[in-house]
């Protein structure tokens, strides 16, 4: 018998209820991937509080950010952080002071008034600790690795790590679109694609000419999937039948005109329609 799966982190929770009108529930942890991450997606619904530090020089109070930390080129011993007020360069010596002046800020609402976070990251470790050459020096380190660099913004930064892929710019290809009619193969198409997104409780379908990816439609049909072509299935749902696997095919022309194949007959390209129930079409 298989075992249901149980979050930790609820499973947790709901066994502290028994002390709820004094409990108080702590996660702590290194975010991962953006999107992903556990912690991130509560400190997103905390009030998000920072430890803001106020300039030696001006007295502005900020919170550190790892872009305001700065050095010349293969000399990590000259990081200085530069204050956001007035630009002035900050040396590491002043530390000590700027944490004591310090405070927590929120700079956020929080979902649940009574949660609250406090982020901090590596930048803020007091003199003696990890210093702001170790931390430039790591980064440069880092440099021409993925994993590398991700480990460094997950430990050092206590920042997720955005995941990239190869897709190509998307201002590119879309200064190379054309306009063409709906229902017509573009010149040079050679055959229709379709694909479906079978969810929970509908299906997305897709269609478009294989000709330099032009005209695409997406639509959608609502219902519970478990079609089958060429057979009809009757399902019960929300107290009423529907019908399943009705085909009904989509005539489309292409813009070089019709053409004939060996047997003499107009060679035709058809998209399969599925009709979800009895009255609505998935169009």
């Amino acid at each position: 018998m298989p075992v249901a799966f149980v979050d930790p982190v609820t499973l947790a929770e709901a066994r502290s209820l028994t002390f709820a009108h004094r409990r108080k529930v702590f996660l702590v942890s290194t975010p991962t991937i953006r999107g992903l991450s556990r912690i991130e997606r509560e400190y997103e619904a905390s009030d998000q509080r920072r430890f803001f530090v106020p300039c030696p020089h001006c007295g502005h109070a900020q919170w550190l950010k790892f872009d305001r930390l700065r050095w010349q080129k293969g000399r990590p011993e000259t990081a200085e952080y530069h204050c956001e007020g007035c630009e002035t360069p900050i040396a590491e010596h002043h530390k000590t002071a700027m944490l004591e002046g310090g405070e927590w800020r929120a700079t956020a609402t929080a979902a649940d008034p009574t949660t609250v976070g406090y982020h901090l990251s590596a930048l803020y470790s007091p003199i003696g600790w990890l210093s702001w050459e170790r931390i430039v020096r790591a980064w440069d380190a880092a440099q021409g690795s993925d994993e590398a660099i991700k480990a460094f913004r997950n430990t050092i930064l206590g920042e997720t790590w955005v995941e990239t892929g190869e897709a190509p710019d998307w201002q590119r290809l879309y200064d190379r679109r054309e306009r063409w009619t709906s229902g017509t193969v573009p010149a040079g198409g050679l055959f229709l694609t379709a694909g479906a997104d079978v969810q929970k409780d509908r299906i997305e379908d897709a269609y478009g000419s294989t000709h330099l990816g032009a005209g695409r439609r997406k639509r959608v049909g609502l219902g519970t999937p478990g079609l089958h072509l060429g057979k009809r299935m009757r399902r019960r749902r929300n107290g009423r039948f529907l019908r399943r696997g009705s085909v009904t095919p989509r005539s489309c022309i292409s813009a070089s005109g019709p053409s004939r194949g060996r047997s003499g007959h107009k060679s035709a390209l058809l998209l399969l329609t599925l009709v979800v129930d009895k009255n609505s079409q998935v169009c």
